[in-house]
């Protein structure tokens, strides 16, 4: 196209696509944009695990444990106690993602099947990615920006991090082929929105 045409374009334009105008493309372009990459990579179908972000390794749980103070509240230390406990959600998700991992490997596909997909940020997330790599496999991380926490997480595969809004981080996934399995391993509010929206859908 012609440098001169491109002006008269809108979807060429920085400012109207950053513009309250330009957000319903915004929005098409989170869902065609990861949707691009999955059939580029030629991901067949995904396993996808919801799960809280706040759950703990449990050797980050056992080190913090570790290095209480005497001077900690009794609080503090229940917390830490609490985190601990719930640990064990995190090494049972790292498991379960490692050993559908290794079984999806030995499948006579040419495709990319049963794919772990996450949220793409800590805890349960971090959990089953982590799992699917110490398989030696690939996983997808559908992360959203939030101010408060980390994008996403270090075991995510090259060039399998999408970054989404809530209400477009789901749908790739929802559209990448037909058969899809869904776990949801502990969590609140926003774990509990993306199971509905998986039942709506």
């Amino acid at each position: 196209m012609a440098k001169d045409n491109k002006k008269n374009r809108f979807y060429f334009n920085k400012d109207f696509l950053g513009s309250p105008q330009g957000r319903s493309i915004r929005i098409l372009s989170e869902y065609y944009g990861p949707l691009q990459k999955i059939n580029e990579n030629k991901i067949y179908d995904t396993i996808v695990f919801f799960g809280s972000a706040r759950i703990k390794s449990r050797e980050k749980a056992e080190l913090a444990l570790k290095q209480l103070t005497k001077s900690v509240s009794n609080k503090e230390k229940k917390r830490i106690q609490k985190d601990l406990e719930m640990s064990r959600f995190y090494e049972d998700a790292r498991e379960l993602a490692n050993r559908l991992t290794i079984w999806s490997k030995n499948l006579k596909s040419k495709k990319s099947r049963y794919i772990i997909t996450s949220g793409g940020g800590g805890g349960i997330m971090e959990a089953t990615n982590r799992g699917a790599k110490e398989a030696g496999g690939i996983s997808m991380g559908l992360t959203i920006s939030l101010p408060f926490e980390a994008s996403s997480n270090i075991y995510i595969s090259d060039d399998y991090s999408q970054s989404n809004t809530m209400k477009t981080k789901l749908i790739p996934t929802l559209n990448s082929e037909d058969t899809y399995n869904f776990w949801e391993i502990t969590g609140k509010y926003t774990t509990t929105s993306d199971t509905m929206v998986i039942e709506l859908v």
